[in-house]
């Protein structure tokens, strides 16, 4: 089982990152998102959406139902337990069916009016992620994720 706790945020010099500490039993670490400072509303620290995604392929590879402390989208929540997670473990063979608990919500994100995310998986270079508009987008997050987090 992998469990995300709460999101929450840190600031350093000249950046703001969201932050939510992972456990997979003995293993710990923290993962995070980051941006400028100054594009810190642009961040959404009540929804744990980015972690679900960041951590679902190393689940799916690894056997490992996720548990989230934090709020999830119920859009992405249906969209992952409906559609993507049976279509992967269908067509990937070291892929498995997980189970993803939390507590889900309908509301609207609070940050501003423009977010997205940027996850590298250490293969890309910043910014050849996908911006998701709501409805314009002016910054991104970007977080390295190595390929294998256990």
């Amino acid at each position: 089982m992998i469990r995300i706790g709460k999101t929450y945020l840190t600031r350093e010099t000249g950046a703001t990152r969201i932050c939510a500490d992972i456990t997979n039993g003995a293993d710990s670490f923290t993962l995070w998102f980051s941006l400028d400072s100054s594009q810190e509303a642009y961040l959404c620290p009540d929804r744990a959406d980015a972690f679900i995604i960041a951590l679902l392929p190393t689940a799916m590879r690894n056997h490992l139902d996720i548990i989230c402390d934090g709020v999830i989208s119920e859009q992405l929540y249906h969209q992952l337990s409906s559609y993507l997670i049976p279509a992967l473990a269908s067509v990937k063979a070291s892929f498995r069916q997980v189970q993803i608990t939390a507590s889900v919500t309908s509301d609207i994100c609070t940050c501003s009016d423009a977010v997205g995310m940027d996850v590298s998986c250490a293969i890309t270079p910043p910014g050849n992620g996908r911006i998701y508009q709501q409805p314009r987008i002016s910054s991104y997050s970007y977080c390295s994720v190595p390929l294998r987090c256990f």
